[in-house]
């Protein structure tokens, strides 16, 4: 996954294929709320989903969204 500033992209192995395969598919565009500056994203072991958050430099807690995985 790659997260840009309005959005995120999502590389995914074909079916039966490996890692190797990536660089010959293209990304999928996953769901990701607006922010003002998204930066951070990971996946979340324990609930196949995602999570991500901004970037705020003014010492105020930021959100953190949780994002679920959604069967294609």
């Amino acid at each position: 996954m790659i997260r840009v500033y309005d959005g995120a992209f999502e590389w995914r192995v074909p079916e039966g294929g490996s890692f190797d395969d990536l660089p010959d598919e293209d990304p999928v565009i996953v769901p990701a709320a607006t922010e003002h500056q998204g930066e951070a994203i990971a996946y979340d072991p324990e609930t196949g989903g995602y999570l991500h958050a901004s970037e705020d430099q003014s010492g105020n807690p930021i959100p953190i969204y949780r994002v679920p995985c959604v069967a294609d």
